[in-house]
């Protein structure tokens, strides 16, 4: 209890910390305790009726039990008579009663009554004559099971009734013991009906199970505990339509004991039940070797939900006896609480048969050892020299097959191992996925002799960061991340080798992208990887946009093929911002051509010229292909469907379409399935097509027939590329020219450049895109196979399908007018050839040959010509300089003044001029001849810099007779054209209105003489500010301020500085939350497109905190009280400052902590967002560092600001202040 209590206290960090397993269940979701009283409906990735109760006669017996002695009799003699009367309830009263071997009959309901505790016997003699059975996966005849039943249909055992097995001490577990070690060497080679063990007249006697019908169809077992089994519990054997629900086991500690093992068995749903049991726990067996084969009767057809592993070997299994095979188990919305492994599948090399088709999802785990287990080796204590990978045997029927593995969405909250995986290398596990999860772990793990390997977005919090591959081949890592070590894992080789391995690292944050890396992983602006395949772009307004088909959710063994398409929009090409589903998927109606089990593909939109609509054509490769078509007003839809087309009755796979813009008309260009390209004419509305027509590249094979077609109209030609037909492997490309859209298409060759693998850079173009205003064009590409880029796979698979399709005819052409129908797919699996949510995306420019010969050459990175017009500005502050930073800071060695210190990281800094003053402060500081809270800028274009300063000398409070020490009365307004030498403004607000550069407009204060503090103000470039001129674009100079006779507390105000500097506006107030704000920090933040404040409130939980605004001058957002710089704890601090060092979208925040002596100046980090702060440190070189801001500077400024320092410190005195008066 102290593990369950343990687990429950985890939950809510496990659920807060997991974003890729949402939906797994808490411990308080599954089980007996949560049972509702009727079944809902089954659904599985895979055929299977909706299961009901077995209906029973009303007919009812209560037994009369004997308060002495066994009831076998009296229990028997009521179900055999109910029986012959035609079936009924047979009901068994409260009360504790002892019996033998109960055998069920057709229409039984045994129902145990509430409070009824049956103690089966442990004698050997209770349980004769010996019966029909199968121990360990071969048959025998033996004593069977507590309750059995062979042959029998509609039978049922029901009711909160206990059943209870005899102490391990009892005669039929000590003469097993002594005698049944080893099931095989008993039966050898026996026919069954001399395969008899009875214990009396043989030493042999076999375990009776719990409950085991065998040969029964309609089983119901529900709301029953059992109880100190002997053996295995539950064991439906050879039947079908079964449904266990509500069941309790309780074995923990006692004899043999599974849970829960379907064997040989169909159709069988469990659920709510609970399994605490020595072994293993919701278990998938079919026949141990030559008997099992013999047999050959697969256990298929399997759903466990809503139900609680507690302890045992593993949660959901499968094995070790598979020789008749153990096909389509779904778990899923379970809880694995304190066993072994979590999902474990076995078996030996002896044992034959295997396991294809084994799903598991939304699952909450807390195991021993391994997550994630197989073992088809064994221990050589059991399994001798077989138990050894080498030397390879050959393979033979006995020879396990294991394939199509799939766990996903899950939460592993504490394991030993993630994964640990021993196939064999004769015959190699297939297929295995596991993904959209995280894990708890000590190590990472292994894996061996697997083809077909992915893993899939697993957030890993673990100890290392190392997985060994021994003996792989076709492994796709994509975004398997070390959490707590905040590092990608490390995959390592060892053993045997490992072929055709990707590893695609996921960045684990938001990434501003500057440029195209063709290949590589490219996040949306939200930080995750875009799902836009077999993808077109657009440029409409200025804007670009990005869509295709989502594969997301395309995962194996799944049925969630077509995820809708995705679209994403950009405004410099590089960055991308989904813009969500523009075609979601159907969820409903199986025979919608969007419905997600359909292979929808190649999603094309053109804008109708004539109508103003757009028209979505996507195609569908049910019924030989066909087109599914839509039409929107916008681009974004809602789209409505139109009709499913196949033009002219031609099949239809990959396509293009265009719009001539000269003539306004439409043409689509697609694939006759494996024979030729057609190229057509469309409909005035877009929407069908026309009965002109013409045929390329026709009777071409594949892998020659010409696919994936692009079109493209550049220096007054057309061109097409394609490629050839080698499903997702690639080929090479060949690219057509022709005048006459149905004249002669010329073939050039082939368009990419150096390309040694003949593989198209491993890549598939979907389209061409021209960049707007340029004459640059661009060939857009998935790369759908990222495991075979650099390998031969491309020429190898160019040969195979040759010899496959040698004498490939295509499917008949069908009338003109018939309606292609959509197929049902809810059953048809995603394998992992389809599941291509890892591809990835490679972005060429196109060059041209002095012949018109379109060219791809590969670059590793490259950025848009110059030529392209520019993108919308970057709002706010000017930034530019990636060689250095300033940091222009408050000094705080006695008395204050302005400080520079330069750095080349952004971290690690050395004072200039010794940490004195940068000027003169009298010279600037008009009021107070004082500056602090130095905030320093570019000017917006560039051309020069700015700086605002508090005016203000605590040193001289009393001579100046303020009415207390840290009251001030102005700002002062700074620029430079070299960062040296500067030029001032003073603004001393006790003068009201008439210091403003507009004293008609309504003044803030009735008396402005009382103003007693203007702090700490910063600036922002506003290009939208419009002055009362007409001109537009000004300086919002921002600072808090206290009018002590008027209001309570200093709130934030806001006044405008033109470009000049010299002139400010009367203040406005920014915001007012109640309580005292000082010290705010602007900035624009691209990745939200939102303005960020972050700022010291003094109400409340006191800190730095941040709030957010669409407009500078708001509205602002309250501050987000659980997302600041908490980890200060109760010490005070200030005077924040965020920047971001060049190359980087994360952020630095600057900030004062003063509660401490000396202070200290602090750095710690941001997202991209400006959230999520964290890894607080130090700044380093800087003597005494107070309040002050950061500017990224260029070669040349740091070379000269250093060349002042030395030229100014060289031969004086260190620490004397000699630009103050």
């Amino acid at each position: 209890m102290d593990r369950i209590r343990m687990f429950v206290c985890c939950v809510a960090a496990i659920v807060a910390a997991t974003v890729g397993a949402q939906g797994c269940p808490t411990l308080e979701q599954v089980g007996p305790k949560v049972m509702p009283r009727e079944i809902a409906p089954i659904k599985a990735p895979f055929e299977m009726p909706q299961l009901q109760r077995p209906v029973f006669p009303e007919r009812e017996v209560t037994v009369r039990m004997p308060r002495e002695g066994v009831a076998t009799k009296a229990v028997q003699q009521a179900i055999d008579r109910l029986a012959e009367l035609g079936g009924g309830t047979v009901v068994i009263p409260a009360g504790d009663w002892t019996t033998g071997r109960i055998t069920l009959r057709s229409d039984i309901n045994l129902h145990l009554a509430e409070g009824c505790r049956l103690y089966f016997s442990g004698r050997i003699a209770d349980y004769q004559p010996v019966v029909f059975t199968r121990d360990e996966g071969i048959e025998i005849y033996s004593l069977g099971a507590f309750i059995y039943a062979n042959g029998e249909r509609n039978i049922a055992l029901t009711g909160k009734g206990e059943i209870v097995g005899p102490s391990t001490d009892c005669e039929i577990y000590q003469q097993n013991k002594e005698y049944c070690l080893n099931i095989e060497k008993i039966v050898g080679e026996l026919p069954l009906d001399e395969r008899h063990y009875d214990g009396v007249r043989t030493k042999e006697v076999f375990l009776p199970k719990t409950v085991a019908p065998i040969n029964c169809t309609n089983v119901l077992i529900e709301g029953v505990t059992l109880t100190q089994g002997l053996y295995w519990n539950v064991v439906p054997q050879y039947c079908e339509n079964v449904i266990i629900r509500g069941v309790t086991v309780n074995s923990f500690g006692h004899g043999r004991t599974d849970g829960i093992d379907v064997e040989s068995s169909r159709n069988v749903l469990i659920e709510y039940c609970s399994l605490d049991c020595q072994d293993d726990c919701y278990t998938m067996k079919s026949g141990r070797g030559w008997d099992g084969l013999r047999i050959n009767r697969p256990t298929e057809n399997v759903v466990v939900r809503h139900s609680l592993a507690l302890r045992g070997a593993g949660g959901i299994v499968c094995g070790t006896e598979v020789a008749g095979f153990v096909r389509n188990v779904y778990c899923h919305d379970c809880v694995f609480l304190g066993t072994d492994q979590a999902f474990r599948i076995k078996s030996r090399r002896t044992r034959g048969g295997g396991v294809e088709n084994y799903f598991v999802e939304r699952v909450r785990a807390d195991v021993k050892y391994q997550a994630f287990y197989c073992d088809l080796l064994g221990e050589p204590k059991w399994m001798g020299e077989l138990a050894r990978r080498f030397p390879k045997p050959e393979r033979t029927r006995f020879t396990p097959y294991f394939h199509d593995v799939s766990v996903h969405d899950v939460i592993v909250e504490n394991c030993r191992d993630f994964i640990s995986f021993t196939g064999q290398p004769e015959l190699p596990v297939k297929n295995v996925f596991f993904g959209n999860a995280t894990v708890r772990c000590k190590r990472i793990g292994r894996v061996q002799d697997v083809t077909g390997l992915a893993l899939k977005d697993v957030q890993i919090h673990s100890e290392d960061s190392i997985l060994t591959l021994d003996g792989c081949s076709v492994v796709n890592i994509f975004g398997l991340n070390n959490t707590d070590r905040k590092e990608p894992v490390r995959v390592v080789q060892s053993g045997e080798p490992s072929r055709y391995v990707s590893v695609q690292e996921v960045p684990m944050q938001p990434v501003a992208y500057h440029s195209v890396r063709p290949g590589a992983v490219w996040l949306d602006t939200d930080g995750k990887p875009i799902q836009a395949h077999g993808f077109q772009m657009t440029c409409i307004d200025g804007t670009y946009y990005w869509y295709g088909e989502n594969k997301a959710d395309a995962l194996l063994g799944t049925t969630r093929m077509f995820g809708g398409v995705r679209c994403y929009s950009s405004k410099d090409f590089y960055n991308w911002q989904d813009e969500g589903l523009i075609l979601p998927p159907d969820t409903v109606d199986p025979l919608s051509p969007i419905h997600y089990s359909q292979k929808l593909e190649r999603p094309h939109i053109i804008r109708n010229p004539r109508t103003g609509k757009y028209v979505l054509w996507a195609k569908s490769q049910a019924d030989d292909g066909y087109f599914a078509i839509f039409q929107a007003d916008r681009f974004k839809g809602p789209y409505t469907f139109v009709r499913n087309l196949q033009p002219e009755g031609f099949g239809v796979g990959d396509f293009d379409m265009y719009v001539d813009e000269q003539t306004g008309r439409g043409y689509v260009w697609f694939e006759r399935p494996h024979w030729e390209l057609i190229c057509a004419d469309l409909t005035d509305d877009f929407t069908d097509v026309t009965d002109t027509f013409s045929c390329h590249f026709v009777g071409l094979r594949p892998p020659y027939t010409r696919e994936a077609p692009a079109h493209f109209f550049a220096n007054g030609k057309h061109y097409l590329f394609t490629s050839g037909t080698t499903g997702y492997t690639s080929n090479p490309s060949e690219v057509a020219v022709f005048d006459d859209y149905h004249g002669e298409y010329r073939i050039l060759g082939d368009p990419h450049v150096g390309d040694s693998c003949a593989s198209s850079f491993n890549s598939q173009i979907t389209g061409v895109f021209q960049i707007p205003q340029t004459g640059q064009w661009v060939a857009l590409a998935d790369r759908w196979e990222p495991h075979t880029t650099g390998t031969d796979l491309s020429r190898r698979t160019l040969s195979a399908y040759a010899s496959r399709y040698a004498n490939y005819q295509p499917q008949a052409r069908k009338s003109k007018d018939s309606v292609p129908q959509v197929v049902d797919r809810r059953y048809k699996l995603v394998d992992m050839a389809h599941a291509v949510y890892h591809a990835g995306y490679v972005l060429l420019p196109i060059t041209f040959d002095s012949d018109g010969m379109p060219r791809i050459h590969w670059r590793d990175e490259w950025q848009l010509e110059t030529a392209v017009p520019p993108v919308q500005a970057q709002k706010g502050n000017c930034q530019t300089g990636d060689y250095g930073y300033l940091f222009c800071h408050m000094n705080d060695r006695g008395r204050a003044w302005t400080a520079y210190a330069l750095s080349r990281d952004g971290l690690h800094y050395h004072d200039l001029l010794d940490g004195d003053s940068i000027f003169s402060d009298w010279e600037h500081a008009r009021i107070e001849g004082a500056t602090r809270d130095a905030y320093i800028c570019r000017k917006h274009d560039g051309k020069g810099y700015l700086m605002v300063c508090t005016d203000m000398n605590v040193a001289r409070f009393k001579e100046l007779k303020k009415q207390a020490e840290w009251d001030n009365y102005g700002i002062c307004l700074l620029r430079s054209d070299d960062l040296i030498h500067w030029e001032s403004t003073s603004f001393d607000y006790r003068q009201g209105p008439a210091v403003f550069c507009n004293p008609e407009a309504e003044s803030y204060y009735r008396d402005w003489s009382t103003v007693n503090r203007v702090w700490a103000p910063q600036m922002v470039w506003d290009e939208d500010y419009l002055w009362p001129d007409g001109k537009r674009g000004g300086y919002m100079v921002y600072y808090s301020m206290w009018n002590r006779a008027e209001e309570r507390y200093d709130r934030m105000y806001y006044s405008y500085a033109d470009e000049s500097f010299t002139r400010l506006t009367q203040p406005r107030l920014l915001f007012d939350w109640g309580y005292a704000t000082i010290d705010a920090d602007i900035n624009w933040v691209t990745a939200d497109q939102q303005w960020h404040m972050m700022i010291k409130k003094e109400g409340g939980t006191p800190g730095l905190f941040t709030a957010t605004a669409p407009a500078l001058t708001g509205p602002w957002s309250e501050p987000v009280e659980d997302d600041y710089v908490s980890f200060e704890g109760n010490k005070k601090c200030e005077g924040v400052s965020a920047f971001q060092l060049a190359g980087h979208d994360d952020w630095t925040i600057g900030y004062i902590e003063y509660s401490s002596r000396p202070r200290n100046y602090r750095l710690c980090t941001a997202d991209r967002n400006m959230r999520n702060f964290h890894s607080p440190r130090n700044i380093e070189g800087v003597a005494r560092p107070q309040h002050g801001s950061f500017l990224r500077l260029t070669k040349e400024e740091y070379d000269r600001l250093q060349a002042w320092s030395d030229t100014l410190t060289s031969g004086r005195t260190q620490g004397r202040p000699s630009l103050q008066h």
